[in-house]
């Protein structure tokens, strides 16, 4: 015996919006995970600090606002945007900060190394995907 179905005029418009916005709405909260898991750990305040937001059909914002999230993923002085050591803003000043339990003073650093970890966590994401999209 041999069944044939056919399948016309298929309404696929209102599942296919339904599956995209699953998909963007399930990467925005697993970026998240990985953002969390993957921020540096001198305390939590960075990786609690991940939120998801402005999510719609066809996108999804994962930021945090702490001001130094930028500096510690790309980096600051020579290893930063500028490639210069940090300096005191006013003529022969001298810079003081806490480090290891000492006092500090000088007239310029380095920096830091920047720690990649926005980009670690995108392709997390990326590996990731086949098996959010065919559910393997």
């Amino acid at each position: 015996m041999k069944i044939t179905v056919i399948l016309e005029d298929l309404d696929l418009q209102g599942s296919l919006k339904d599956i995209k916005r699953n998909l963007i709405n399930v990467s925005g909260k697993k970026l998240q995970q990985f953002l969390k898991k993957n921020s540096p750990k001198d305390s939590t305040k960075l990786s609690n600090s991940w939120k998801i937001s402005n999510t719609t059909e066809s996108s999804t914002r994962v930021s945090s606002d702490l001001d130094y999230a930028l500096y510690t993923n790309d980096g600051t002085g020579v290893f930063g945007a500028r490639g210069q050591p940090i300096t005191p803003r006013t003529p022969n000043g001298v810079m003081v900060f806490q480090k290891g339990g000492k006092t500090i003073f000088t007239r310029r650093v380095q920096g830091q190394k920047g720690q990649k970890y926005v980009e670690k966590s995108i392709e997390e994401l990326e590996n990731i995907l086949p098996r959010l999209i065919y559910n393997e």
